[in-house]
Order: structure tokens, then sequence, then C-alpha cells
């Protein structure tokens, strides 16, 4: 599916309508990704990208795009997300670590397509990939320990949101460390096949 953000597009204009009237559910040919991608281009139309709805919205289609094999679009969303949300919240938001967390899940899986024919753009893949979960896992890290002093008011919620924060960040910063360590198996994996294939060409 390729994502083509216009005003103009028929695509938008015919389900912007069947959404608008909630024919949606009525036909069948409207599926999942499709909904999600008027839902996404409403908000971008009259928000922008000056909205974390817009980003949510964006996300989500990023995440379904991911999950029916479109890496390439899937990555292109969750880099503008990310871009939109360190103009939106503070650097150390447990939300721009997810976000973090989502491209470099997207890498990894380009890294795999790679893998069997080009392993040194594999390799270079998973250390993209590594860089963006040691941010993460940064990010997470500042949240957490943010928490270990007095409850008190923080810049992006009150201290009943803190708590909710701390376990979203937690959350991150657990799947982190075991795409993390995936990522090295995968890369360990690598390098001796490109060692192999080595010997056998020399």
């Amino acid at each position: 599916m390729i994502v083509v953000i216009s005003e103009n597009n028929e695509f938008f204009e015919e389900f912007t309508v069947l959404v608008s009237y909630g024919l949606h559910e009525k036909y069948g040919s409207v599926t999942g990704i499709e909904y999600q991608f008027v839902l996404f281009i409403n908000l971008w139309c009259k928000e922008g990208w000056n909205s974390l709805d817009t980003v949510v919205a964006a996300e989500g289609l990023g995440l379904t795009l991911q999950s029916s094999g479109s890496l390439k679009e899937a990555q292109e969303l969750f880099e503008r997300c990310l871009d939109a949300r360190k103009t939106l919240l503070p650097e150390d938001h447990f939300q721009i670590g997810a976000n973090m967390l989502h491209i470099a899940r997207v890498v990894m899986l380009n890294s795999n397509q790679l893998r069997r024919m080009h392993v040194s753009d594999a390799i270079a893949e998973l250390d993209k990939a590594k860089g963006l979960l040691n941010n993460a896992i940064r990010i997470a890290w500042q949240v957490i320990n943010k928490l270990k002093g007095p409850s008190k008011k923080q810049g992006y919620g009150v201290s009943g949101e803190i708590g909710r924060d701390g376990r979203a960040a937690l959350i991150i910063l657990l799947q982190s460390l075991d795409a993390l360590g995936l990522l090295e198996i995968n890369r360990q994996e690598l390098q001796e096949s490109g060692v192999r294939k080595f010997v056998i060409h020399s």
C-alpha cells in the first residue's frame, strides 16, 4: 500500500464520505487498514502534525502496515511520528522511547529480509536498530528514576498520571531489552555467516 497524503486523493475522498456517514461498517470493501488510513488523514487535514491525536492515529496505521509487511511505509510513518513527538513532548517522555522501539523493530525486520543476500547491509540495519533501542532504554530509565523521588507534578502530567507513565516506561524498558538481546543474537549469526562465506569463496 502506498500512502499518498493529498487532499485530492480519490481514496481519501471516497472513504472520508463512508466514514462520515457511518457507512464504513456496511461495506466489506473497507478494510481495517483503509479505515485507519481515513482516520489518520482526517486528523492530519484538520490538525496537521501539531496534534498528538494525529500522531497516535499515524502510529496505529504504521503498526497495521508493519503487520501487513509494508515495512517501508511503516518506517516512514514511525519516523514522522518521532519527529512530531520530539516537537510536542519533553525529550525524556516515554512516548518518544516507545516510538524509537517501534522504529527499531521495523529496522530489525528489514535486516531479516536482507540477511540472505546482503549480509553487510543487514548488519548495518541492526546497528541502526541498536542505537534506537539504546535510546529507548535510556529514556525509559530516566522516567523510572524520576519516579523514585517524592510524587510531584511533572511537566507532562500530575502525580496520578505519573504512575501510568512509570508503568508504560517499565514496559518499554523490558521490551527494548528483549529486542536488544534478540538483535545481538541475530548480529552474531550474521557475522558468523559472513565469515563462512568468506572462507568458502577465498
